[in-house]
């Protein structure tokens, strides 16, 4: 018994040494890239990085996040360039009862099979931080590599406008160890930004904006628009069209620039619009184009 206590009172000297000695500082040698960047869905998503897609509600994000991860999840390349990996959807926004329908409508939507599986988590009636064990578990089992998250509004942590809720949320969605796309909304007042922090901006790899308008016909054309980007060139804002009928989603298409235009110009400066315009309509008088602006 005295031995093991004058062998534990060593091990507790000795343990905390130890510890500041494995946390301490190493020399890294700087190394050009010698291969692009790499990506789970290009030109939006990372590998092994954080993209947090903003846009007002009710206009299509959901569409957009669960066809990123039916895109991958299927190595389909129609809209992103993807290499296969298994990948998941987690709910925390939707029923239960209104995945299924949704998986089906993209899975059609992108020319594959309606009734191919994708790993969905349902927990509308819970939040990122009440599924978290759980959700690393499953990722860990089923070797999962891509998570689309609807959406940050119900992280768990508290609001969403505190310092210390964006950043132990991004924690949270780092330790997954996966690359993972979360869905944010826009504030009321403002459709330009997300709604909470600015750390939830500095802590994700891609900022992407979903501006989105309904047509007449009921359809939604969404104007993908990144705003910011770590470790990658800022790609050309993306239009995807969604056509609906009785039943739902009917399909998915690339938007004309006919359909963009409106989108386009609500994100443009007044120098932006001026040389836009006369550059499709010629010099004119400032009346003239005054009277169109």
């Amino acid at each position: 018994k005295a031995k093991l206590i004058k062998e534990f009172d060593r091990f507790c000297k000795l343990a905390y040494q130890k510890k500041i000695q494995v946390q301490s500082p190493k020399m890294v040698h700087g190394t050009l890239n010698s291969s692009p960047v790499s990506y789970v869905a290009k030109p939006h998503v990372l590998s092994s990085g954080g993209t947090i897609m903003y846009g007002k509600p009710g206009t299509g994000k959901s569409f957009t996040g669960i066809a990123l991860a039916v895109a991958v999840n299927a190595g389909a390349n129609h809209y992103w360039e993807t290499k296969q990996q298994n990948a998941m959807f987690v709910n925390l926004e939707r029923p239960e009862h209104s995945m299924s329908p949704r998986v089906g409508a993209i899975n059609r939507a992108l020319g594959l099979n309606p009734d191919q599986p994708l790993a969905i988590m349902d927990a509308k009636n819970s939040t990122l931080i009440g599924i978290h064990d759980p959700l690393v578990n499953y990722i860990s089992d089923h070797g999962i590599k891509f998570v689309v998250i609807d959406s940050l509004s119900q992280a768990g942590n508290g609001d969403m406008k505190e310092d210390t809720v964006a950043s132990a949320t991004i924690k949270i969605l780092n330790r997954m160890g996966v690359s993972w796309l979360a869905i944010a909304h826009t504030p009321k007042y403002d459709e330009s930004v997300y709604y909470g922090n600015s750390l939830w901006e500095a802590g994700a790899d891609v900022m992407l904006r979903h501006d989105s308008e309904k047509q007449e016909d009921g359809s939604i054309v969404a104007l993908l628009e990144v705003t910011k980007a770590n470790d990658m060139p800022i790609p050309k804002p993306m239009g995807l069209h969604y056509s609906f009928d009785e039943f739902g989603l009917n399909s998915i298409r690339f938007a004309n620039e006919e359909e963009l235009i409106d989108l386009k110009s609500k994100n443009l400066t007044l120098k932006d619009e001026i040389i836009d315009w006369i550059s499709k309509n010629g010099a004119k008088s400032p009346t003239d184009i005054s009277k169109d602006l």
